[in-house]
């Protein structure tokens, strides 16, 4: 089942919210691909857009 709401994702260095790397605000049912190289650390990822980060749409990435 799609969802009902747009949605980004921003990856920013933990404890951070410096971007290093973003996708588009897509529609639901759309998707973007792209290829990103991360050092290894631990990175967030979150959707930037007013109140989803709040609502839980953020994750820790470890990159080893």
């Amino acid at each position: 089942e799609a969802g009902e709401d747009p949605h980004n994702l921003v990856v920013s260095p933990d404890g951070t919210h410096t971007p290093i790397v973003s996708f588009s605000t897509l529609d639901p049912a759309t998707y973007e691909r792209k290829s990103v190289t991360l050092s290894p650390g631990r990175y967030q990822l979150w959707c930037s857009l007013e109140g989803h980060e709040a609502k839980g749409m953020s994750v820790t990435l470890r990159v080893q």
